[in-house]
């Protein structure tokens, strides 16, 4: 090889080194994804760079600062176009680099790819590919916050927190011939993150969107006197151009049009306020798209004098704006209808509603915060005379507070006696009359007519009082004003009820123990001591109420931003209800109680039985209680009629590590706990499961019942649990995948023999599949694709599906889900009778979400919610309630840790959410501790509002009777659904009156019962 061709190959080596650099250093070219502007298809393939990180405790909670500071900057900033793979920068000390994603889906789930990374900023970029110079649609959803430039140019921002949504942000973007630099910053504040990007058609697009919501009209008063409106200026409406034209129309309350006007979306027309009249004045418009014209819905606008003014005040007389919700005459929520004014006033903008009704949360002293209802005697409240009117909101309250237990005493011969004279006492010491300017006299009622405590009277040098289950007593809550001369309970034969029993001594006092003795009624009926329980009602630190907008960070619960106050405040809660096993001390000026638990058995002889609770202190009594407990004429049934199922595991670090006999042992216990509380766990028969073998060719199943049907004759047929779980879809049977044919055939094989076999033994109406939970709406097509696989193998067998994200039944699973269970707040009534009628099944569920105003299981909201939900179960037709966890003591010691975590450790759930019973012990144990959990003040009131229910149950029998008792029992039954719950948000706070109807509804039932 001669010294020149040598040359000539090393300079070719050079120049293809040399583009091979170029190619690397160049920004934009082949190294970062390139696509196409075709309309609707998702962009899949990025370059990312992040997470950038600021810590919310330096005051970016709201994520302002990462909106706003340019993590870029190090790399030519969020406008440069100098983007490539590879490339590389810092970040105040930090090194960054730019990295390829192709993402398996159309989602791009940033969470997948860099982890939980709570407040934080990832950006990712692309390049479009255009054959002309036009402007075209670009489709974003994020989860949460988002910015996008096109070409170093700023075209769309939407700093939000919310869930990724197809589509959900719709604008225009001009796009030049040839490649242009697609970059997208999303702003992560918790959970899950990510986001979709795809070009589509705007007006195909838009049409869909319609056909789910329409544009919202805003109006609203600006600077220069004159009234502006504006069609759908957020989001996906912000369209711009000439293409989407609204026609705006404004009339007064006497039909006459004063504005007529076109107007695209995002434009704002303006109104002079100089000549219009007092008066209402509603705004509606025609949204135009193509040839289809949608009206939108109608908004009003008051104009005029603003003299409705509601007064808010704290117990000491200090004026405050309380947190008011504006109701109709059918309990809905009305939107923008008050103002607030300086001075705890606001100003009540809606006089054209008629009967109107005012919601108002309430921080009461020896309550806690309660929602309660000014509703003018139940008649609402007109203010369409146009006078001036100041309606004191706490004492509009009181009112309608005495008025509805005034009403109750119309049934005062229902009522048992030492009830109604106590009742006749409060609304007499009330005495509304001149509380207009006294403050502390108006809570002190709200408290009294919304509890029932009292002091007993007995000779002792102790303070000794009484309250409802339905009361959460804080330690250092006052003595009550009432004083009743015994503790009372009354109760059905097979029922449980409790009272509380709480000591507040002078002086501590120590080596206390507690003990009642036999009750005997008048015909020498003797209610035995055993069926009388002692519980501690001892006290858990509540951090941030469950209502805050909380999560983690550094293992520290920290508040992220504003939100709606409710129930719950910090500070220290009863709920852990431990037995009573050992002498224990009343700390001196400090509220001790103790759970007092009866039981009537199912044959006790009816009457009211008189005994007493004894007091004793280092072996010595102290004080004797009379204790007064009336059993009515009746048995609820050992059947439980409202089904339910709800999670427990055997959680070793509180139960040290356990040989298979132990753990069934204490397996047992946590079932037959759930059981006595008509609580019907998932799997009762989680340890003792069918099992199956493969044989012959083909293949069948051959099944072994034994171990299962030996605990189900005990879960089932002995203690009458309602209902139990098959299971999951498994994830391959004899090695074939899920869906494949041969799997599809062996799991016929196997499950249309347990179907038949629970058709002989009987418990095929308890059996249900809940084989996923929560689906996506981007799994719902592989969901129905399980249910379908489930309906042809074993179509008796309900397939239960759990659904939050949209109003539920859902039309897409109609005929293949026949057990529907939405999460509370996106239940609806009327779908799911619909489905009833069908022969289907509708529970609901309740879990982190809703928050209050809703009637959840947090343990800072009031112990009357927990139990007044299965009245509203009633009301509404649901047949079931789902819990998710009873035990989630995962990753920390519920004892000494309220909030519950998600197992990332990064989320917040509630207090108490998964947690309504806690661990035997406080401490973890590395010994076998062979008992059940220690019960809770939430879960002990769950049970009453499943025996409540089989009050109602029973009334419902006797209306539908044909018997004389049943025009009582309709009345008694239709009083309750309308007196108790006006919807899932509005219902009532107060014992008293749900003692009421729970009374009348025992003295219906006994009068017809042999």
């Amino acid at each position: 090889m001669n010294r020149n061709f040598k040359i000539e190959i090393l300079i070719r080596i050079a120049s293809v080194m040399c583009f091979l650099l170029l190619i690397i250093s160049v920004p934009g070219l082949a190294q970062i994804p390139l696509v196409s502007v075709q309309s609707d298809d998702f962009i899949e393939s990025w370059l990312t760079c992040g997470p950038f990180l600021i810590n919310p405790e330096a005051g970016d909670q709201l994520g302002k600062k990462r909106y706003e500071t340019d993590f870029l900057k190090g790399a030519g900033g969020e406008t440069s176009t100098g983007i490539s793979e590879g490339l590389s920068f810092s970040f105040e000390g930090k090194n960054y680099q730019w990295k390829r994603y192709n993402s398996p889906a159309s989602y791009i789930d940033l969470k997948s790819f860099y982890g939980e990374c709570p407040y934080s900023v990832v950006y990712a970029a692309c390049e479009v590919e255009s054959e002309k110079e036009q402007e075209v649609w670009l489709g974003t959803g994020s989860d949460d916050g988002i910015k996008v430039w096109l070409n170093g140019t700023l075209v769309w921002e939407n700093q939000s927190n919310r869930f990724a949504s197809v589509d959900e942000d719709l604008f225009p973007v001009s796009v030049k011939k040839g490649k242009n630099l697609l970059l997208v910053k999303i702003v992560q504040s918790t959970g899950g993150w990510g986001f979709y990007a795809r070009f589509v058609d705007a007006r195909l697009r838009l049409a869909e969107l319609t056909s789910i919501s329409l544009p919202e009209i805003v109006v609203e008063e600006s600077n220069n006197n004159s009234l502006k409106i504006v069609i759908g200026d957020k989001s996906i409406y912000s369209v711009q151009g000439h293409r989407f034209e609204c026609e705006v129309v404004i009339t007064d309350s006497y039909g006459n049009t004063i504005l007529s006007e076109k107007a695209n979306i995002g434009q704002a027309l303006e109104c002079s306020l100089k000549d219009l009249k007092n008066g209402l004045f509603r705004v509606s418009a025609d949204f135009h798209l193509g040839n289809k014209i949608l009206p939108l819905q109608e908004v009003t606008y008051y104009h005029g004098e603003k003299n409705i003014r509601l007064l808010g005040y704290t117990a000491k007389g200090d004026k405050k704006h309380l947190t008011i919700k504006v109701l109709n005459d059918n309990f809905k929520e009305i939107e923008n209808a008050i103002e607030e004014l300086p001075g705890g006033e606001y100003v009540f903008l809606r006089p054209d509603i008629q009967h109107v009704r005012f919601q108002v949360l309430i921080d009461v002293p020896s309550l806690g915060r309660r929602w309660f209802l000014a509703d003018n005697q139940g008649k609402g409240y007109d203010f369409s005379s146009g006078s001036p009117v100041q309606l004191n909101l706490p004492l509009e309250a009181l009112k309608s507070l005495a008025d509805n237990l005034q009403n109750s005493l119309k049934y005062e011969s229902e009522l048992p006696k030492w009830y109604r004279d106590n009742l006749k006492e409060k609304i007499a010491g009330t005495g509304l009359a001149g509380l207009e300017n006294n403050a502390a006299s108006v809570y002190l009622g709200l408290e009294r007519l919304s509890t029932c405590k009292y002091r007993v009277a007995v000779k002792s040098d102790l303070n000794i009082w009484a309250a409802s289950s339905m009361e959460k007593i804080s330690q250092d809550e006052a003595l009550p004003v009432d004083q009743l001369d015994a503790v009372h309970v009354a109760l059905a034969k097979h029922e449980y009820e409790a009272v509380q029993l709480i000591l507040r001594p002078g002086k501590e006092l120590k080596n206390l123990e507690i003990e009642a003795a036999p009750l005997t009624n008048q015909a020498g009926n003797v209610l035995d001591a055993s069926n009388i329980a002692f519980n501690h009602v001892e006290y858990v630190e509540i951090e941030k109420p469950s209502n805050a907008n909380v999560t983690v960070i550094d293992g520290k619960l920290v508040e992220v931003g504003e939100y709606a106050e409710s129930f719950g405040t910090a500070g220290m809660w009863p709920d852990p209800l431990p037995p009573v096993r050992e002498p224990f001390t009343a700390t001196a000026g400090q509220n001790t109680p103790v759970w007092i638990t009866v039981y009537a058995p199912a044959q006790q002889a009816g009457g009211i039985y008189r005994g007493q609770i004894t007091i004793k202190s280092n072996g010595k009594a102290i004080s004797e209680i009379p204790l007064e407990v009336e059993v009515f004429d009746f048995a609820l049934p050992r059947e439980t009629h409202t089904a339910t199922a709800f999670g427990i595991n055997i959680n070793e670090n509180y139960h040290g590590k356990l040989n298979r006999d132990q753990r069934l042992k204490v397996w047992d216990q946590y079932v037959r706990f759930c059981s006595s509380h008509r609580v019907s766990p998932y799997s009762p028969h989680q340890y003792s499961n069918f099992s199956y073998t493969l044989q012959g060719n083909p293949k069948e199943a051959v099944l072994d019942f034994a171990a299962f049907d030996s605990a189900m004759a005990v879960y089932l047929d002995q203690d009458k649990l309602t209902s139990f779980n098959l299971g999951g879809l498994p994830g391959q049977i004899d090695g074939h995948a899920r869906f494949t044919d041969e799997y599809n055939r062996l799991f016929k094989s196997i499950y249309s023999q347990v179907q038949e076999h629970l058709r002989e033994k009987g418990w095929l109406d308890k059996a249900y599949w809940y084989w996923t939970d929560e689906p996506a709406k981007e799994a719902y097509a592989d969901v129905k694709k399980g249910a379908e696989l489930l309906k042809w193998a074993c179509p008796d067998i309900r397939r239960l599906l759990t659904l939050h994200l949209e109003h539920a039944p859902v039309n897409y699973f109609y005929n293949y889900v026949n057990l529907w269970v939405p999460v509370m707040h996106w239940y609806d009534e009327q779908k799911a009778r619909a489905r009833q009628k069908l022969g289907e099944t509708a529970w609901w569920y309740v879990c982190c979400i809703p928050k209050g105003p809703y009637p959840g299981n947090f343990i800072d909201h009031p112990a009357i919610n927990h139990r007044i939900r299965y009245w509203m179960m009633d009301k509404l037709g649901v047949q079931g309630d789902l819990y998710w966890r009873i035990t989630y003591w995962d990753g920390h010691n519920p004892w000494e840790q309220t909030m519950s975590i998600n197992d990332k450790g990064t989320g917040i759930w509630g207090n108490g959410d998964g947690i309504l019973v806690y661990p035997p012990r406080r401490e973890m144990s590395s010994v076998p501790v062979l008992e059940g959990p220690v019960t809770s003040i939430r879960f002990e009131c769950i049970r009453d509002g499943l025996e409540d229910m089989e009050y109602l149950h029973l009334l419902s029998q006797l209306s539908a009777s044909g018997q004389k008792q049943g025009n009582i029992a309709k009345s008694v039954l239709n009083d309750a659904r309308e007196e108790l719950v006006q919807s899932m948000t509005c219902y009532e706070q107060s014992t008293l009156l749900l003692q009421a109807m729970r009374f009348r509804a025992a003295s219906a039932i006994a009068k017809s019962t042999p």
